[in-house]
């Protein structure tokens, strides 16, 4: 999952999650479900690899002379066996 919020001026918290691709954004601080993210948006129509994400034109996760925070989480699930 990558969370993304400008600093520097009032705008909600962009949300990319994996189950969802890169064709969908939420926004953390609503209640509204996740929505279709239209041309090239916040996740420039591509999903994000093991080592690097892209972001698109819209000013909620990027825009020049703005400032953002990004969290990214990334959640490891073992499953261990065990034979008796």
């Amino acid at each position: 999952m990558i969370v993304i919020k400008k600093t520097n001026a009032v705008k909600d918290w962009a949300v990319y999650h994996r189950g969802k691709g890169k064709a969908f954004y939420a926004l953390l601080n609503t209640t509204a479900a996740f929505a279709d993210d239209a041309g090239d948006g916040r996740w420039h129509n591509t999903d994000p690899t093991a080592t690097e994400f892209t972001l698109g034109n819209d000013s909620e996760v990027n825009a020049n002379n703005d400032t953002y925070v990004v969290v990214v989480i990334q959640v490891m699930v073992l499953l261990l066996t065990m034979l008796l």
